[in-house]
């Protein structure tokens, strides 16, 4: 259970320091090599897929059953049908 934590914080450390530099129109390889893997993906309909770093055991179980859950607590990128990114947010206890 403890490297399941380490894993999903070591995620998070990374997103957390790059993800300013996150812009719509990014590749899914740009943004692995920005922020490493995200701790879950979450395919949408129509090819859209949606990158969450910093999961808690909590969060990935409601995205888990709720696949269009709240994104509040983690960093999250969505993805359109062509790879790119369309949309991305901090988690809100960041934003200020």
């Amino acid at each position: 259970m403890a490297l399941v934590g380490a894993v999903l914080v070591g995620c998070a450390t990374q997103a957390s320091e790059n993800f300013h530099a996150i812009h719509e129109g990014m590749t899914k390889p740009e943004v692995l090599d920005l922020l490493g893997k995200p701790s879950s993906t979450w395919s949408g309909e129509g090819g859209t897929e949606r990158w969450q770093w910093g999961d808690s055991l909590s969060s990935l179980a409601t995205s888990g059953v709720f696949h269009e859950a709240d994104t509040a607590r983690v960093w999250a990128v969505w993805f359109d049908d062509e790879g790119r990114v369309s949309f991305y947010s901090e988690p809100d206890w960041v934003r200020r």
